[in-house]
């Protein structure tokens, strides 16, 4: 089969291709420290990721030589059971930046994961943690034999026209980070499992429901979206022209969310009955 294009000749790899950088959220073009940032990965890539460590204080955490410095993986749900731990690749000591591998476990099973990086001291005390998300996508690449249905990111930023800085012109960014996507994808999964009726409980890993998914994601973003609103809300007057469109989004966006709910609760729901009633007709022995 003939290769369209030019041959990369050499052993050495792009860098950027070698490793994924956590993406600091950012509103209104300033760094917003606090939250825990996000990463987007397709399952399959063998990328390393890198991660600033910051305190609680959004200070850059800076090391020596003599720290000790380890990453633990674990899926999101499960977040107590760990699916892998490693040392840092790299390390950069005056700025807080250190990079790791990514466990196979991990990187070949779409889902969402948190990767910790842990800070300990020469006692091995844990001394501080910083946590970043890792939304991994399901590819073509490996097999996807979890079943998961993990929506794309680009598929969601789509349908809420958030493909581009383009489509958010008053606010000159992404309206919804990586990091409300992958929290908005745990908390659908986390409704799933506490709404009745009961039925076997599921993860980011084996989560097989795409339009259940897609729809709590919608939910969960407009809620986080509301409540910005909210807080932002500024009506004013000026030369007899008044302004507060805020309140029309707020309104506006109430609706979706309630459509959005009712959209969700309904197809979670009628996916337990059906799956309770099969389960209830299935053979035994």
């Amino acid at each position: 089969m003939p290769i369209i294009g030019i041959p990369i000749i050499g052993e050495d790899v792009i860098p950027s291709l070698l490793t994924k950088v956590s993406l600091t959220p950012e509103l209104f073009g300033e760094q917003v420290l606090t939250r825990r940032p996000g990463i987007r990965t397709f399952a399959g890539n063998n990328n390393r990721i890198q991660i600033a460590v910051i305190d609680e204080q959004d200070h850059i955490v800076t090391f020596t030589e003599s720290t000790n410095i380890r990453c633990r993986f674990a899926e999101a749900i499960l977040f107590e059971t760990s699916l892998g731990e490693n040392t840092p690749v790299e390390i950069d000591y005056d700025r807080g930046i250190v990079s790791f591998e990514v466990p196979e476990n991990v990187r070949n099973n779409a889902g969402v994961y948190i990767a910790s990086v842990g800070i300990f001291d020469s006692s091995n005390r844990l001394l501080l943690t910083r946590d970043v998300w890792i939304y991994n996508e399901s590819s073509v690449w490996v097999s996807n034999v979890n079943g998961c249905a993990l929506p794309r990111i680009d598929e969601i930023r789509l349908q809420l026209r958030d493909s581009s800085v383009i489509e958010n012109e008053l606010l000159g960014s992404y309206q919804f980070g990586i990091e409300e996507i992958a929290q908005a994808a745990v908390d659908t999964v986390r409704l799933w499992n506490t709404l009745p009726p009961p039925v076997e409980n599921r993860t980011t890993q084996n989560f097989r429901w795409y339009d259940i998914w897609k729809t709590g994601i919608h939910y969960y973003l407009f809620e986080i979206f509301i409540e910005w609103l909210r807080k932002n809300k500024l009506a004013y007057n000026a030369g007899g022209v008044s302004v507060d469109d805020m309140s029309v989004k707020i309104q506006d966006y109430m609706v979706a969310s309630q459509q959005k709910y009712q959209q969700l609760v309904t197809l979670m729901k009628q996916t337990k009955i059906m799956y309770n009633i099969a389960a209830g007709f299935g053979k035994i022995g």
